[in-house]
């Protein structure tokens, strides 16, 4: 049996040209008919130059993105490790610090060990301190005027010059003035001003020679 066009053909109905044409023309159900996709999505097949290009702007506007959310948290972490780095100076300063001061004052009572040590040997045998002395003689130390009881040989000697007073370990020693002498060149910081006491001991006994024999005590 022939075909829809053969017979209307044969009846003269159509003309050879159109039966041409509708032979030619994809039948509706056929594979040929099927809408073509599209180039970009069409597999098997390379992607267009244009395609490409947009793809490539596309990569680089993410990594870009990608980029900038990450560099807030990049310099946070910067931030963390500077100011932990600021904080282990600082206390490693302050530990230097404190291990510096320490060491200053160990080395400082080292050197009073020493020299008083050697003030000790110096003044053996000729301190002149009695016990059984009554009478006060003052003198100005460090800003405060201060005494020891001497005996009236001791007292006429102080005010002659021919003795003097050295301040070791809380003690205050009656000393030939050769003696005190020597122990000035060790630690003249130990050695009382008897002149300036005489007069601040005057001042503040409203005397006239508070060491004098007889004399009063300061108030």
């Amino acid at each position: 049996m022939g075909s829809l066009q053969d017979q209307l053909l044969k009846a003269g109905l159509v003309s050879a040209e159109r039966v041409a044409e509708l032979k030619r023309a994809p039948q509706p159900n056929s594979p040929a008919a099927a809408p073509k996709p599209p180039a970009r999505n069409r597999p098997g097949k390379a992607p267009e130059a244009g395609t490409k290009e947009r793809q490539a702007r596309f990569a680089v506007r993410g990594r870009a993105r990608a980029g900038s959310l990450k560099k807030p948290a990049a310099a946070a972490a910067d931030g963390d490790i500077s100011l932990t780095e600021a904080w282990r100076r600082r206390q490693a300063s302050e530990k230097d610090a404190a291990a510096a001061r320490l060491q200053a004052k160990l080395a400082d009572e080292q050197a009073r060990h020493r020299r008083n040590l050697e003030l000790e040997a110096l003044v053996a045998g000729h301190i002149q301190n009695d016990a059984e002395a009554m009478a006060p003689w003052y003198f100005l130390y460090r800003g405060r005027i201060r005494h020891i009881h001497v005996n009236a040989e001791q007292r006429e000697a102080l005010s002659r010059g021919e003795m003097g007073i050295l301040s070791l370990r809380g003690r205050y020693l009656l000393l030939p003035w050769d003696v005190i002498e020597r122990c000035a060149a060790i630690a003249p910081d130990l050695i009382p001003v008897l002149e300036a006491a005489t007069e601040a001991a005057t001042e503040a006994a409203g005397e006239t020679q508070p060491n004098a024999a007889g004399g009063g005590a300061v108030g």
